[in-house]
């Protein structure tokens, strides 16, 4: 069973590799696009998306499996504690590493994990308590187990858009130079983070009469976007978490394997 966790790290990492290659492909297509124009009427200088495909179906399927073998590892791991300790013959059929949505202070929490866990050492029971698997506890366990449910109902997927790296004085140099007067310090309006993406949202927002700035970059991450569980995080950032997360996890347990 031991030999199972490792398989299911192993696919993980190569689903990560698999969702990267996948990323940069999509991102060599240049799916956003930004352009800029003047309000008639304020003498602003707004920029704004004016293209934005959709993020291809195969990046939610990879995240998702990546998910799944990470969240299914951690379930292989309480088999094989249970095997250890009391063999190959018991009863696993109601294991599983368990993972609460809050503090466990009830004794419906209490049953709960004593029969997900029932046949591992006392010793190994008492590491996994130290752990918190539970939002506010171990918030990364957490999430990926939340993240894992909500994967199994719908994709989860959607893009976001920053203006970094933005350099602020820089772009005001590029904007400002033939305005009279004092030259403003400040960049009205800038948006850092907005998903998700669609065709017309804007961007930023110069002050009256400044000029276009033709290298305004726009940088875009593909990110999970799930109220109170991962809000804006890029995708490839919170695998690799959670890969290391759940390798970390599997290390404190090798003495009870």
């Amino acid at each position: 069973m031991v030999d199972h966790v490792l398989e299911k790290i192993k696919r993980a990492n190569t689903h990560i590799e698999e969702f990267q290659t996948a990323l940069d492909a999509f991102k060599k297509t240049k799916p956003y696009q930004i352009s800029g124009k003047r309000d008639t009427k304020t003498r602003e200088f707004i920029y704004y998306v004016i293209k934005a495909d959709p993020i291809p179906p195969d990046l939610s399927v990879i995240s998702g499996d990546v998910l799944q073998n990470l969240r299914t590892a951690l379930d292989y791991l309480i088999v094989s504690l249970i095997h250890a300790h009391s063999g190959p013959t018991a009863d696993i059929s109601k294991c599983g590493f368990p993972i609460f949505d809050e503090v466990p202070t009830t004794k419906d929490d209490e049953s709960f994990f004593a029969g997900k866990v029932k046949g591992m050492k006392n010793e190994a029971k008492e590491l996994l308590r130290t752990l918190k698997p539970y939002k506010g506890g171990d918030d990364a366990l957490w999430r990926l187990h939340a993240l894992n449910n909500r994967d199994k109902h719908r994709l989860l997927l959607t893009a976001a858009t920053t203006l970094r790296p933005f350099n602020v004085g820089e772009h005001i140099r590029a904007t400002r130079k033939n305005l009279k007067g004092h030259i403003p310090d400040f960049v009205a309006g800038t948006r850092d983070r907005i998903f998700p993406l669609k065709v017309g949202i804007i961007l930023l927002v110069d002050p009256p009469d400044s000029e276009e700035n033709k290298n305004i970059k726009l940088t875009v991450d593909i990110v999970f976007n799930e109220s109170g569980v991962c809000e804006g995080e890029p995708i490839f950032l919170v695998l690799r978490s959670s890969l290391n997360k759940v390798r970390h996890t599997l290390e404190k347990f090798a003495a009870f394997r």
